[in-house]
């Protein structure tokens, strides 16, 4: 008996027959690209006194943000409950990055800690 000659055959290795592997296959990609995004209710507060400019989480930009001031909250796509952070602050850019879990809506409290190095303080506080 070939098992080429049947593709629907299970070999005795226990291989699957090339359309269940191919149905296998999409479910878990699938599952891989749905469980690492998430979306998740963002605003950034200015904590310093330096204005923000440029301002972005994730995938939403924030524009402007005055010392002292606090945005909107907007949706940010994460992936893997991470947020990329971008600001530019007396003319330099500055990034950081924070892990977001256990709520829907999180607010960041930003201080410059030291602007010629790149060092921020990122306070993640989760508002239900």
């Amino acid at each position: 008996m070939t098992l080429a000659a049947r593709p629907d055959a299970v070999t005795s290795r226990g291989l699957l027959p090339s359309s269940d592997l191919l149905a296998v296959f999409t479910v878990c990609c699938l599952a891989v690209l749905c469980g690492c995004t998430s979306v998740r209710e963002i605003r950034v507060q200015n904590v310093s006194t330096l204005d923000y400019t440029d301002v972005s989480v994730g995938d939403q930009t924030f524009g402007d943000i005055a010392a002292g001031a606090t945005s909107d909250y907007r949706s940010v796509g994460l992936r893997f409950r991470y947020a990329a952070l971008k600001l530019k602050a007396d003319g330099q850019y500055v990034t950081g990055q924070t892990l977001n879990m256990g709520a829907k809506r999180f607010t960041y409290r930003i201080d410059i800690v030291d602007l010629a190095a790149g060092h921020l303080a990122i306070e993640v506080i989760r508002d239900e």
